[in-house]
């Protein structure tokens, strides 16, 4: 009988331990989590507020080929040539502009040996002026800026828009117009 009390006495000692236990731990899980909030708060308010800019983005042809990380190298030839000033009315217009890297695929002095004239109509090449031209259904020729003539097709086995060899491999809807991403230079047909 003894034992019997004795191993009660040590269930009665093992529960209460148990039960100090537990609401030890979850003391400590509020303090903590009490803690985390005031560490955030701490740091939130420690953060300097950093004005954002409202600047209206320009979302002309212009704009966006500006916008264009990969496409730096058409934008300056169409500044330098003054291109850009053409298609900045109401428009529509179709602007092709080919990725930096197509122009590491023409020969070596392709567009830097062109004349200032030259150039110009290179870029001229790039866009079609007063139309937007949808490049889902697209199948034909089309007259650029330069007045020569682009091949379109879009009907080929894979559905994507060629634009004369070169593939569309993005586009940008602009306020006056549209903007296609190409894989390649357009070069205008030799006069």
């Amino acid at each position: 009988m003894k034992n019997l009390h004795k191993n009660k006495h040590f269930e009665s000692l093992v529960a209460w331990v148990a039960f100090i236990v537990i609401i030890t731990l979850g003391l400590m899980w509020v303090a903590s989590k009490e803690n985390d909030s005031i560490i955030a708060n701490q740091y939130l308010s420690s953060q300097k507020t950093t004005k954002v800019s409202t600047k209206k983005v320009d979302s002309s042809v212009n704009g966006i080929i500006a916008g264009i990380a990969n496409a730096s190298i058409f934008e300056s030839y169409l500044n330098k040539t003054g291109v850009n000033n053409e298609i900045s009315g109401t428009g529509p217009y179709t602007v092709f502009v080919p990725i930096d890297s197509s122009f590491g695929h023409l020969k070596a002095g392709t567009v830097s040996g062109l004349s200032a004239t030259e150039q110009k109509r290179l870029v001229e090449y790039h866009v079609v002026p007063n139309r937007v031209v949808d490049g889902s259904v697209a199948f034909g020729t089309i007259t650029s800026l330069s007045r020569d003539i682009l091949n379109l097709d879009a009907k080929n086995p894979t559905k994507t828009l060629m634009v004369n060899s070169s593939k569309v491999v993005g586009s940008y809807k602009a306020t006056n117009g549209i903007v296609y991403l190409i894989s390649e230079v357009l070069l205008p047909p030799l006069k």
